[in-house]
């Protein structure tokens, strides 16, 4: 995919330049710097760390349940029909935190990934019309790589800094609405 992209950008200057037509105007974007300069990005983490106390509150409702019955459990003798019934009881507790906890990180990890996709789709917006309203012929990312995530790939080798527009990306993201 990099390919493609830096193949299509450097066809547009080829092409510019073949037909005495103004240089393309190339700008390079730090998606790493414009994610973590974003100031929507902390309100949905923090919508993340809610869901996350939700569950956790979830589980430790479990716990609570748990905790007593094995206690009761230990005082009893051995082969009784209340012990057994309480282990029963313990055990299908166990096995719901489980359950819930699986439950559980797999929700965090699609709404981890939601709010991560949305945050993306808000930046590339900002990027096109800042773009077009600019008169960039083609603006490429440096790298990215999500650090909650094993994503990372870099498409441009080498770049003036003057063709860098992170931070005019940032400004506009973050200005007042």
């Amino acid at each position: 995919m990099k390919w493609i992209v830096l193949c299509a950008a450097a066809s547009l200057l080829i092409a510019a330049a073949a037909q005495h037509q103004p240089a393309a105007r190339v700008g390079i974007v730090d998606l790493n710097k414009v994610f973590e300069g974003y100031g929507r990005k902390d309100a949905l983490q923090a919508e993340l760390k809610k869901l996350k106390d939700k569950y956790n509150e979830q589980l430790t409702a479990i716990d609570a349940k748990r905790k007593p019955l094995e206690a009761e459990v230990e005082l009893l003798e051995k082969d009784t029909a209340r012990r057994q019934e309480l282990e029963r009881e313990v055990y299908r507790l166990v096995q719901d935190q489980h359950f819930e906890r699986r439950r559980f990180e797999e929700a965090f990890q699609a709404a981890k990934l939601g709010f991560h996709n949305q945050l993306l789709d808000e930046i590339r917006a900002v990027i096109a019309e800042y773009g077009r309203s600019e008169g960039f012929t083609v603006i490429l990312q440096r790298e990215f790589t999500l650090a909650t995530e094993s994503l990372s790939w870099q498409s441009v080798l080498y770049h003036a800094e003057e063709t860098d527009v992170t931070p005019l990306i940032l400004a506009r993201l973050n200005a007042p609405k």
